[in-house]
């Protein structure tokens, strides 16, 4: 299933974040937090800002090219995705050139928020070409949401009526599903970017590809079924 892969892009865009410069990036609950807890270091909380920035801006570029292009069927979360591959390409090109510093700082410099924040454009625009394509019922860059509402799938399949229980125990299947490769993402990157460094964002991106290949001949008039 491609949502799996792209939980799966998720996890490891995540993972090699920490691993490069111990921060997460493939959400904003973390950043937004970091934005209190630096409060006293104005330089630093403007850094999170940027990051935070980055994200809403991919979000926000995922829905404008759909928007005003007036994609329809696969173009709707393909044209996206394929901006997302190549900002993940592009992180791993100029990571490798030496451009975000050493892999593996303590500390994030500088040069790392602008990797961060590259991260961040990626993982946005993923979440926000998802929601549009399933009409945000789906998401894959974090894990809170998804959580709770497997949460509320079991306890729907459990206590719900003969009618509904089928359908609460698919969309718990695919939650769990999900949440598995975000784990298994994070994982496969973890085990392997002592290797990679940044070149680790290739194996990422060709995750996210993977996704693409598979969902884009199940697209159907800007919607996706949850079972694609």
């Amino acid at each position: 299933m491609a949502w799996l892969l792209f939980s799966l892009t998720a996890g490891s865009v995540n993972a090699g974040a920490f691993m490069a410069c111990r921060n997460f990036v493939s959400h904003v609950t973390g950043t937004i937090t970091s934005l209190g807890v630096e409060f006293g270091d104005s330089w630093l909380v403007l850094k999170y800002m940027l990051v935070f920035a980055a994200f809403f801006g991919g979000a926000a570029l995922a829905a404008l090219v759909t928007v005003t292009l007036r994609l329809r069927d696969k173009q709707q979360i393909v044209v996206p995705m394929l901006l997302a591959f190549v900002v993940l390409l592009a992180v791993a090109a100029a990571g490798h050139a030496g451009l975000f510093g050493p892999f593996g700082l303590e500390q994030p410099t500088t040069a790392s928020f602008a990797l961060l924040s590259l991260l961040a454009a990626a993982m946005g625009i993923q979440n926000s070409a998802i929601g549009l394509a399933t009409s945000n019922a789906i998401r894959t860059t974090h894990a809170t949401g998804p959580v709770t509402d497997l949460a509320v799938n079991v306890v729907r399949a459990t206590l719900g009526t003969r009618g509904t229980r089928a359908r609460e125990w698919r969309w718990a299947l695919l939650r769990s599903a999900k949440l598995t490769m975000f784990v298994g993402g994070a994982l496969v990157t973890t085990r392997y970017a002592s290797i990679l460094e940044y070149r680790t964002f290739i194996v990422s991106a060709m995750f996210l590809l993977a996704g693409v290949a598979l969902i884009a001949p199940l697209v159907d008039r800007g919607r996706v079924a949850v079972t694609s």
